[in-house]
């Protein structure tokens, strides 16, 4: 038969059983609180980054970020004593990190997931670009055309004409189409210069409806965004025009002959809606407005969007 055995605890040992007894307490705290509040942090300072970083278009690093952002957060959430609150706090921090890493990806599109290689190709310049010449196409004979003075330079725009003449093409140049500013200033969006030999010049910032540049013009010379897909077509000298990846015209230049140019195309600027030049007509879809018909010879500016 076995026997009970009594243990004998003397002072001094119940003395440090509990010492160790408050120490676990201490450790414990300090596990449930101060580790989880720790890690917290630092996942919240890893996603602020990874937004930071996404404005710079690193996409990778933006993406890396985030995914230690959902290690850590996890590690933090586990760390909780409560169970409803430990799994509301993972569910967060999984959700937060599935949000996150959806609007890298679709800010990144078609673009490389480091800026590094885009440094090194910035903007290209294009190898096919030259001068418009002249055709032989006719005016446009309408009731505006008898109130242009015989030697003026003519612009068509949708229904609209615009002249100017020739000394102002020749002294520089001579802006087509602006957008608007809140301070009420217009910076060209499309220009035209003549030179003293009849042939005219491009300069355009052709841009997306998203703000992205597709490509830029400068005098004729094609500079592009090799993060945008883009193509251009010269059927003549007389002709110029540009397409996006969809196969949409962006612009259109046709010069009709040495006193008549047709521009139609897509122009957008940051802040502004769309505005869409047909043959016939300008149109801002998205205020289902027409731009009323006009002839003349517009200070500054042309046609304000």
């Amino acid at each position: 038969m076995g026997k009970d055995v009594l243990v004998k605890v003397e002072p001094q040992e119940v003395g440090q059983l509990r010492s160790m007894w408050l120490r676990y307490q201490t450790a414990k705290w300090g596990w449930h609180i101060v580790v989880p509040v720790g890690l917290a942090t630092i996942a919240a300072g890893l996603l602020n980054w990874a937004w930071t970083v996404l404005g710079q278009d690193e996409y990778a690093a933006a993406m890396l970020l985030t995914l230690l952002f959902l290690i850590i957060g996890i590690g933090a959430s586990i760390a909780i004593t409560k169970t409803v609150l430990r799994w509301l706090a993972i569910v967060v921090v999984v959700v937060t990190a599935i949000y996150s890493g959806a609007v890298i990806y679709r800010k990144k599109g078609d673009k490389p997931w480091t800026s590094l290689s885009a440094r090194g190709k910035q903007m290209e310049i294009f190898d096919e670009f030259g001068y418009l010449a002249p055709a032989n196409d006719p005016y446009v004979m309408d009731e505006c055309a008898e109130h242009i003075p015989e030697d003026a330079f003519r612009i068509y725009l949708g229904d609209t004409t615009f002249w100017a003449s020739q000394q102002r093409l020749a002294s520089g140049l001579y802006p087509v189409v602006s957008g608007t500013l809140t301070d009420g200033s217009h910076p060209p969006v499309l220009s035209i210069e003549k030179s003293a030999d009849g042939y005219v010049y491009l300069t355009a910032n052709v841009m997306l409806p998203d703000g992205r540049f597709a490509v830029k013009i400068d005098r004729n010379n094609f500079v592009r965004n090799p993060h945008t897909t883009w193509y251009q077509k010269r059927e003549d000298q007389s002709t110029l025009a540009v397409y996006g990846d969809s196969n949409q015209e962006i612009l259109y230049v046709r010069y009709l002959n040495p006193r008549a140019l047709r521009i139609r195309g897509q122009f957008n600027y940051p802040g502004r809606f769309t505005l869409i030049i047909t043959d016939t007509s300008m149109q801002v879809p998205a205020l289902k407005q027409t731009l009323s018909r006009s002839c003349g010879n517009p200070l500054a500016g042309g046609v304000l969007f």
